[in-house]
C-alpha cells in the first residue's frame, strides 16, 4: 500500500523533508501563493519525479469553485479562511482562490497514511469532515481549537 501524507496548511514546506523520508507521496495543500512558490522552488526535483504534489487552494468541506482567502499583512502564519472578525479584518488582504473539497482531494490522490492539519481557524471543521467521511489514516495531527 502506498504511503500518502497530506500536509494541509503546508506553509513554506518546513515539514516536507521529514515527510519525504517516510512516504511515497506528499500532497501539500497551501492557500498562500507565495508559500506555494517557495515549496515549488525548494522541492523542484521531488515535484518533477512525482513524489510531491502542491495544491494552491482553499481547503473546504463544500464544492464551491472559489472563495476569498485572507492573507495576514505581517505574519503569513496567521493567514486564514474563513473571513477574520470585523475588528481584525484591516490586518488582512483578501484574495480569490480555487476552493477544493477535502473529500475530493482524498478521492483524487488516495487514502491517507498520515494527515497533518494546520489551517488557521478551520482545523476543527476539516478534522470533523474527515471523521464524518469515515476516513481513518494511521496517523493524524491537528490543531483542533474551536473558538
Amino acid at each position: 500500500m502506498k504511503k500518502i501524507i497530506y500536509d494541509l496548511g503546508a506553509s513554506v514546506g518546513e515539514n516536507i523533508p521529514y515527510y519525504l523520508l517516510r512516504s511515497d507521496l506528499i500532497i501539500a495543500v497551501e492557500a498562500n501563493q507565495k508559500s506555494c512558490q517557495t515549496i515549488k522552488e525548494k522541492f523542484y526535483n521531488e515535484i518533477d519525479n512525482g513524489k510531491l504534489i502542491v495544491e494552491n487552494c482553499i481547503l473546504s468541506v463544500s464544492d464551491n469553485n472559489e472563495d476569498y482567502f485572507f492573507l495576514h499583512k505581517n505574519d503569513h502564519l496567521l493567514s486564514q479562511f474563513p473571513k477574520p472578525s470585523d475588528d481584525l479584518i484591516n490586518k488582512f488582504t483578501r484574495i480569490k482562490l480555487p476552493k477544493k473539497n477535502i473529500h475530493s482531494l482524498i478521492n483524487k490522490y488516495g487514502t491517507p497514511y498520515y494527515i497533518k492539519i494546520d489551517l488557521e481557524k478551520y482545523d476543527n471543521i476539516i478534522l470533523k469532515k474527515i471523521f464524518d467521511l469515515n476516513i481513518n489514516p494511521n496517523y493524524i495531527s491537528a490543531e483542533a481549537i474551536n473558538n
